[in-house]
């Protein structure tokens, strides 16, 4: 019995976090949010993770 639990490979983590991010851009695009803007400026960046929420918190400031 081996003592390693199989974790994920990064690459599928990362088409995953992809994967969110694009579904939670297409999200805030339906509501009425007032966002197109800032919605251009994720989609330009494509930037995922810990950089995501950095960045997203700069452009807000």
């Amino acid at each position: 019995m081996s003592s390693q639990a199989s974790t994920p490979s990064s690459s599928s983590i990362t088409e995953k976090i992809s994967s969110r991010t694009i579904g939670l851009i297409k999200y805030l695009g339906r509501k009425d949010l007032k966002l197109d803007d800032d919605i251009k400026i994720l989609r330009k960046e494509k930037v995922a993770g810990r950089n995501f929420l950095k960045k997203s918190l700069s452009v807000m400031e």
